[in-house]
């Protein structure tokens, strides 16, 4: 367990690194990211998803079609379809939907705001958080999102009289490139 964590740290302060997911980061860049409850996306679903992305990944390079724009869209296809699995089929647990959770992840990311992001809008839904914001100076997206939701979560299963993982290991970040700020706001909104 200390050799994930140490590998995790390690990772932290670089452009690039994957877990399940691939994650780019920019520093002082704005984010749109989602992050969902453990067990909203069942395992069969998400395993779908991810063949069908890394199939497409493979038809990209197969055909020399493979470039950093064709892979963006690819991502951002793979990012909308859990997107859309999430806000369609919102799947229990639904936890975010009792007042006082949600109020502990709305407090989080405001005392965040100011000091390691620059909120723009969130949003709180039954089964999964949406947020759009940047980072402060040279912090780290991954270290921001471990930490907060690290918190919320403790504070969560001693709330609801439960142990083991609230939030799904990994959130879908995604850096805001130009002309998809109006988009992505609204979005959230």
């Amino acid at each position: 367990m200390l050799e994930a964590g140490a590998s995790a740290y390690k990772q932290m302060k670089k452009p690039f690194y994957r877990q399940k997911l691939p994650h780019k980061q920019s520093y002082n860049a704005s984010y749109f990211v989602t992050y969902r409850l453990a067990g909203s996306i069942p395992i069969s679903i998400f395993q779908q998803l991810k063949e069908a992305c890394e199939w497409s990944l493979k038809e990209l390079v197969q055909h020399k079609q493979f470039t950093t724009s064709n892979e963006y869209k690819l991502q951002r296809k793979y990012v909308a379809q859990f997107d859309s699995f999430l806000d369609t089929n919102l799947n229990d647990p639904y936890w975010l939907q009792q007042a006082q959770i949600a109020q502990i992840v709305n407090d989080s990311l405001l005392h965040l705001d100011g000091k390691e992001i620059n909120s723009v809008c969130f949003t709180i839904m039954s089964n999964h958080v949406q947020a759009l914001f940047s980072i402060e100076n040279d912090n780290d997206l991954f270290k921001i999102m471990q930490l907060h939701k690290s918190f919320t979560a403790k504070k969560y299963n001693a709330i609801l009289k439960r142990s083991g993982p609230f939030w799904e290991t990994e959130s879908y970040d995604h850096i805001v490139r130009p002309g998809e700020w109006d988009n992505i706001v609204n979005y959230i909104l």
